[in-house]
């Protein structure tokens, strides 16, 4: 939509990168001469990408198991997280609530999860529920 006076071009709906990431415009100019004069011009206009889409992992929901008693350093899970906004894909990972003891650790940069080295008693905890941000 363009103001004729100005000369300002604006969008009638909100762009998407995701959608369509530039648009090609003729911008067309023409005066109000008793021989009216004109000229065009090709305008490209690039669409900036907004961080727009929650990240997402491949399960909502993991459900791995690891042997009691496991030394430090035992591979639980390998979460993959994936965002249609970002480019190249950055994540960083972190255990948000259930590991108030410590037993497992996470590399904030791969999303894999490890033991910490501390003894899992199965006995005593057969199970943790961990929450992964």
């Amino acid at each position: 939509m363009a103001e004729y006076d100005v000369g300002n071009i604006r969008t009638k709906a909100v762009l998407d990168v995701e959608t369509k990431s530039g648009y090609w415009l003729t911008v067309y100019a023409q005066d109000h001469g008793v021989v009216p004069l004109s000229s065009s011009l090709e305008v490209y206009v690039e669409v900036l990408d907004e961080n727009d889409n929650t990240p997402l992992t491949e399960l909502p929901v993991y459900y791995p198991s690891v042997p009691e008693n496991s030394p430090a350093g035992v591979s639980v899970l390998q979460i993959r997280a994936f965002d249609r906004d970002a480019s190249p894909q950055q994540f960083t990972f972190s255990i948000s609530s259930g590991n108030p003891e410590g037993y497992f650790l996470i590399n904030s940069s791969t999303g894999l999860i490890t033991t910490s080295g501390r003894k899992l008693d199965r006995e005593n905890q057969a199970e943790h529920v961990l929450e992964v941000s």
